[in-house]
């Protein structure tokens, strides 16, 4: 599910920019999970966790060699 929606983000990324994608875990339990999937912390005193774009792209739809 996670893959296909990380599709689903890259695609209007192309059409429409963006450069990251964010994600606010509902609980502190799923920022481990988010973490294994790539996600970093912001920082921030909040739940918030980012993942760039172009790095999602780059494991998700690798450069044709």
């Amino acid at each position: 599910m996670l893959r296909r929606a990380l599709l689903t983000i890259i695609d209007a990324a192309e059409i429409g920019g963006g450069q990251l994608i964010v994600a606010d875990p509902d609980n502190a339990g799923l920022v481990d999970w988010c973490a294994g999937n790539g996600f970093l912390r912001t920082g921030g005193p909040d739940l918030r966790m980012y993942l760039k774009v172009a790095t999602v792209r780059s494991y998700l739809r690798p450069e044709p060699r």
